[in-house]
């Protein structure tokens, strides 16, 4: 008798509309120093959609599930669609992308931020993004980049405490979240 494997299951939704006929899936996590990535190769016979449907795919969201036999799907990673491949020969498309700190990555920023505490500037770009900034706020003379780096530097590891009781959807926000946050001190190193 050999030994039992669990084969994981996976689901992948597309702009919210289920997708199937999955070839192949991967997903590649860079623990909170850049966003992470994923690319789903489906077969379009079995996906019960058309070329057309994955060509307008770009920016869309996908949400990629996984389950083993005996436990639940949970959610392995929400994000935007980066890049379509149509193979038409094989009759195979492939998309792929980036978790949801991507946004805040991709956003470049064009403005300066006189008269404004690094806590201020960390809430204003937080806030554009649907992200709750967890900064403290310094009085006007303390604007040091090192304050906003020291706090989320110390938030990190009770948002990821506090997100690994959280249902696998708030969790996985709550780690991508922290990714954008991170980048965003990333971004204001290169700022100050």
């Amino acid at each position: 008798m050999g030994l039992q494997v669990n084969q994981p299951e996976i689901r992948v939704a597309i702009g919210g509309v289920p997708v199937f006929g999955i070839i192949s899936a991967d997903v590649e996590r860079v623990a909170f120093f850049a966003a992470d990535r994923f690319s789903v190769t489906f077969s379009v016979d079995a996906s019960g959609q058309t070329f057309s449907f994955f060509s307008g795919a770009g920016k869309q969201l996908a949400t990629i599930d996984v389950a083993l036999q005996e436990f639940g799907y949970v959610e392995l990673l929400t994000g935007q669609i980066d890049n379509v491949y149509s193979d038409l020969l094989e009759n195979k498309v492939t998309v792929s992308g980036r978790d949801l700190s991507a946004q805040l990555i991709d956003t470049e920023i064009a403005e300066t931020f006189a008269n404004q505490t690094s806590s201020q500037i960390a809430t204003l770009i937080c806030g554009r993004h649907q992200l709750t900034p967890n900064v403290t706020a310094e009085a006007p003379h303390q604007t040091a980049l090192s304050d906003v780096a020291n706090a989320v530097n110390a938030a990190a590891p009770i948002i990821s405490t506090a997100g690994a009781s959280l249902p696998a959807k708030s969790a996985s926000q709550v780690a991508s979240g922290l990714t954008a946050i991170q980048a965003l001190v990333a971004f204001l190193k290169t700022v100050f």
